[in-house]
């Protein structure tokens, strides 16, 4: 009695197409639901093409080799570069230029006409797809590291798909190049074809399953960043310059802060004469205009209604001080037009600082900047002052003030 296990491998080649078609249309159906995600319509034809070209294998033996082995590599390459583009949409990073990708899929295209049609060799055609997928899956890698550093266990599931993908397309490659040709035929039963279909089907279980948890990573990173963010200005909210700051304190990555607390002067009057679209433009305005005199690593939010705030980490009162400078001179010499008409504004700031040992200190720091800002206003608006707590008293005392140019 004969005992010995065999794998029907065009049947394998079925059941793998058969898979690849279901990822494909679960990836379809995941970026019309998700189209607002970056990406998500690369990876869909991705699956598609990998799915066509696994369906062009299944008549091998009576297709033309032009359908079944250079086509139908063509598709799974098409795939595969198609791929690498998702990842860098989805990572809003640039992918490789239009006429490199043509050059390459030219070059492989001759490759696997000439290995097909001129030399038949089948262990060529595998060692050069295999080093082209281990570098498309290294680049992907590559790309996506700053999220994935970041996705803890979604990461790591990630990393080690693309991660083994590769190294598994490396030693096919070494292997194939040293295995004698009459041995490499796909539906020849050999140990290597099996295992080679075996991983292409785990791949595709896991970048349909990747895809899908990559693009609820941003979703949620979209979610977060409206439920952080001011749906006018796109500035941080309250509750975000907080928690932002906080952290930063509890990681030691500020030891002094600067806080400045923004003011609009009389911004009631604004609204109720030009309207709330007008005062919404002028916000808008301001916003943007504070945000270029800024540095990059400044904590800015806006807390409410005409109210803002700024977190200069370690940096020095001095500092702080021409900060709230530079902003009054370049509100009170800005404008916006709307219908015509030339619309000024200026602002009061308070200026506080202060050392940062923990949450708190960043309270009493903006509670402090918040008092200045009132003595701003009560003294001629358009101005910054400095208020600074002495210690073991409990009175607050001006230290400076602007004066208007």
């Amino acid at each position: 009695m004969n005992s010995d296990f065999t794998i029907h491998i065009p049947t394998l080649v079925v059941l793998s197409a058969l898979i690849a078609v279901l990822a494909a249309i679960m990836l379809t159906a995941n970026w019309r639901i998700n189209r607002n995600v970056h990406g998500t319509h690369y990876f869909a034809i991705t699956h598609w093409l990998w799915a066509f070209g696994l369906l062009l294998y299944i008549p091998r033996e009576t297709w033309s080799p032009a359908i079944s082995v250079v086509l139908a590599n063509m598709l799974i390459i098409l795939g595969t570069l198609t791929f690498l583009r998702g990842v860098c949409r989805y990572q809003k990073v640039r992918s490789a230029p239009l006429w490199l990708e043509l050059i390459i899929v030219f070059l492989l295209f001759f490759g696997y006409y000439y290995w097909t049609f001129v030399e038949n060799l089948i262990g060529t055609r595998v060692v050069m797809l295999s080093i082209y997928s281990s570098i498309v899956m290294i680049a992907a890698f590559l790309v996506l590291s700053p999220t994935l550093k970041k996705a803890g266990g979604v990461g790591f599931f990630v990393s080690f798909g693309i991660i083994t993908h590769a190294l598994f397309f490396v030693i096919q490659a070494f292997v194939s190049f040293f295995t004698p040709e009459s041995s490499k035929g796909l539906f020849q039963g050999g140990g290597a074809a099996i295992v080679m279909l075996l991983e292409g089907t785990f791949y595709i279980f896991w970048s349909t399953l990747s895809f899908a948890l990559l693009t609820s990573l941003e979703l949620q990173r979209v979610l977060k960043n409206k439920a952080n963010r001011d749906s006018l200005t796109k500035l941080l909210n309250r509750r975000a310059v907080f928690e932002i700051s906080s952290s930063k304190i509890e990681k030691h990555e500020l030891q002094t802060g600067c806080v400045l607390v923004l003011d609009l002067d009389h911004f009631k009057n604004i609204n109720d004469e030009y309207g709330h679209l007008v005062g919404d433009k002028v916000l808008v305005h301001f916003s943007n205009l504070v945000s270029s005199l800024l540095p990059n690593d400044s904590i800015f939010g806006r807390t409410g209604g005409e109210e803002f705030i700024v977190l200069l980490g370690n940096t020095s009162l001095e500092d702080g001080k021409h900060t709230a400078n530079k902003i009054c001179e370049s509100i009170r010499h800005s404008m916006i037009v709307v219908d015509d008409q030339d619309i000024k504004f200026t602002v009061s700031i308070g200026v506080a600082n202060g050392i940062l040992e923990s949450a708190s200190d960043l309270r009493d720091i903006i509670n402090k900047a918040d008092k200045a800002m009132y003595s701003a206003k009560e003294n001629g608006r358009d101005r910054y002052e400095v208020l600074q707590m002495i210690r073991g008293a409990s009175t607050v005392t001006p230290l400076f003030s602007s004066k208007k140019v």
